[in-house]
């Protein structure tokens, strides 16, 4: 590798590596970039087409990436308003199993038959209860999953057979980062128009201008910089005083060829009229 391929390697390394490290300051003016045109596109004449398109594929991102796990708070909201204005066919309820991961399931540690601890030998960790929301928003057809603890406004569900919960394969399609926040801004500014509480949504970035900036200058380290500062200027007479005496002591060496010494302190005599 020549010396020109390596210098555009490592340029790359490091453009790479200020674009992951972020400052809060930067954050904040991306969101703010974001929020714009979230709202100069939902502006148009159908939102709910835009949301409920945004929410799907972040639902899909969430389920394969960590990094995007907050946006289920907002689903919660969207599923809500959505069923609130009657985008809604039907409510089914499901229930979900959750294996034992200390097992397998099996019941059993594998050692001796003794059961496993962590689910007593029943293989079973969790057993909870989902409502199946099943929307229709403009022709298309979309079936959303929440926990019923979740569920905190009143539903009423289909007279239907509880069945077991079973996730269909996923097809998880890889979009960029930039785009699905993109997506993210754009749900948190619908769910602000249909009356959210901002702070009950995921943020992105800091909320505030005052936070960024404190964020990204770091205030303690700051204010330690300007103590020591001070203190120095404090150190500095001193200093100054010993550099010209030092200068002082130079000039008469020059000049008379000796170095001069400080004068002996002088001791007070004794007074005799000490009536002791």
């Amino acid at each position: 590798m020549n010396v020109a391929v390596r210098l555009r390697a490592r340029a790359l390394a490091r453009r790479l590596e200020r674009r992951c490290n972020r400052t809060p300051l930067q954050l904040y003016l991306q969101a703010a970039r974001l929020r714009r045109q979230a709202r100069a596109w939902l502006a148009g004449d159908d939102p709910e087409r835009i949301v409920v398109r945004c929410m799907f594929h972040l639902n899909r991102a969430a389920w394969a990436s960590e990094k995007f796990q907050p946006v289920y708070r907002a689903k919660n909201h969207l599923v809500r308003i959505f069923y609130q204005r009657g985008f809604c066919r039907s409510v089914r309820i499901h229930t979900q199993t959750l294996s034992c991961w200390e097992c397998g399931g099996s019941g059993d540690d594998g050692r001796d038959e003794d059961t496993c601890w962590k689910c007593g030998g029943t293989g079973i960790y969790r057993q909870h209860l989902l409502y199946a929301f099943h929307f229709d928003v403009n022709g298309r057809a979309y079936t959303w999953h929440q926990p019923k603890d979740l569920v905190t406004w009143p539903v009423r569900p289909d007279f239907a057979p509880i069945v077991e919960y079973e996730p269909r394969p996923r097809r998880v399609e890889v979009l960029p980062t930039s785009i699905l926040e993109l997506y993210a801004v754009t749900v948190n500014e619908y769910l602000v128009q249909q009356g959210v509480d901002r702070k009950d949504l995921p943020p992105y970035g800091p909320r505030s201008f005052y936070q960024a900036l404190r964020s990204t200058w770091n205030t303690s380290g700051t204010a330690n910089c300007l103590r020591r500062f001070r203190w120095k200027v404090r150190q500095m007479p001193g200093r100054v005083g010993l550099v010209l005496a030092n200068a002082r002591r130079l000039w008469v060496l020059a000049q008379t060829g000796k170095m001069p010494t400080p004068a002996a302190p002088q001791v007070p005599g004794l007074d005799d009229k000490l009536p002791f």
